[in-house]
């Protein structure tokens, strides 16, 4: 007996049934595409073969019922309007998770993070059994929350801290209850990292600082418009003369400011700012960690669609000691699919044609590549 779900294998088996479908699809004015095949380890792969054979339905069942087909396969049978609408069911029940999959999956993003926010909405919002929903998908969806529940019982732990160094979360996947221990288990985290010296910042005006009223006044300068310019006004071009109202300056603005000792702009500017180089005290790593937890905590939270390292790099002299941990942690990925996908560029990479390449340049293509 052939059904719609096992005929993928049939329409891959015979060339007659896959030139028909070709023809059924172009004269009905479908997308020529193939069809999908369920496969056990490969993810989403049921919700993409559910899905196309929906979306060639009419074809597939004008295939089926030719003539050309019967001639050879006499045990056709068809699926029911209810099997029909359990598929399209199941297809709006999977939709979902192959979205959250597909963001798992992802490398352009950290995805440690975010498995708790998920895991979360999964069990609170989109496997909840609905009344609208039939007993099928009932099932499903109580099979697929059990198994989800269950899942990183082991890492709940590390989850938790993950989350909460994420700005786009913090602690909004966590409870009341565990915010606190999380945090303190933050903290003494990022009291075990190194930090960084402060650079002295201290600048301290003086508090005799002179105003403009107290500098010397300097000559007039003569009015151009004078018709007695040439007369009454004696051009200093003398070198003499100019370096010595350049001392007598110099020498009013010392005795004024106090420096009597020392040359250049320290004698000049020595009184207005005063900078006092003084490292700020240091506190413990444990104090400083606590600190900026406290900051952190205030800081508001940033889109889902933003990175979350580009904001930590972004704060990271604000946060020394947690930007450290962010660093190190929110590169995990959440799935195992990246390391996958470098070993499936390995096998492109190196082939048949191309067995002799060295190791270094096959090191270097793949470092180029991922």
């Amino acid at each position: 007996m052939l059904v719609y779900g096992a005929s993928c294998p049939f329409f891959h088996r015979s060339t007659t049934a896959a030139a028909l479908l070709k023809v059924k699809t172009k004269q009905l004015g479908l997308k020529t595409v193939k069809l999908l095949q369920d496969v056990p380890t490969r993810w989403n792969s049921a919700c993409d073969m559910l899905e196309r054979f929906l979306e060639l339905q009419p074809v597939i069942y004008a295939v089926l019922v030719a003539k050309e087909i019967r001639r050879n396969v006499n045990d056709i049978s068809t699926l029911s309007e209810a099997n029909i609408t359990i598929a399209e069911d199941s297809v709006a029940c999977l939709l979902p998770l192959k979205a959250i999959i597909t963001v798992l999956c992802t490398e352009k993003m950290p995805t440690v993070a975010i498995i708790l926010p998920l895991q979360r909405k999964l069990l609170t919002s989109v496997l909840v059994s609905k009344e609208m929903d039939s007993d099928v998908i009932k099932q499903m969806k109580k099979a697929m929350a059990s198994d989800l529940d269950s899942r990183y019982a082991n890492k709940q732990v590390f989850l938790q801290e993950c989350t909460v160094l994420d700005p786009r979360f913090k602690a909004s996947c966590v409870t009341t209850e565990q915010q606190h221990e999380v945090y303190d288990r933050l903290a003494t985290e990022a009291a075990c990292l190194k930090l960084q010296p402060q650079l002295p910042v201290s600048v301290e005006p003086s508090t005799s600082t002179p105003t403009v009223t107290d500098l010397p006044t300097l000559p007039g300068l003569p009015d151009v418009e004078s018709t007695d310019l040439q007369s009454d006004v004696r051009l200093v071009d003398d070198v003499k003369s100019v370096t010595a109202i350049t001392t007598k300056i110099t020498n009013d603005l010392t005795t004024q400011s106090g420096c009597a000792s020392g040359g250049g702009i320290a004698s000049i500017l020595g009184d207005v700012v005063f900078i006092k180089e003084e490292m700020l005290p240091q506190k413990s790593n444990l104090a400083q960690a606590i600190f900026e937890i406290d900051v952190f905590k205030g800081q508001a939270l940033i889109p889902v669609s933003e990175d979350p390292l580009v904001w930590w790099k972004g704060h990271q002299w604000q946060f020394p000691l947690l930007s450290q941990l962010a660093k190190k942690w929110l590169c995990i990925p959440a799935t195992s699919v990246p390391p996958e996908r470098v070993f499936s560029t390995a096998g492109d990479i190196v082939t048949a044609q191309r067995a002799v390449l060295n190791l270094e340049v096959v090191d270097m293509l793949i470092f180029l590549k991922k």
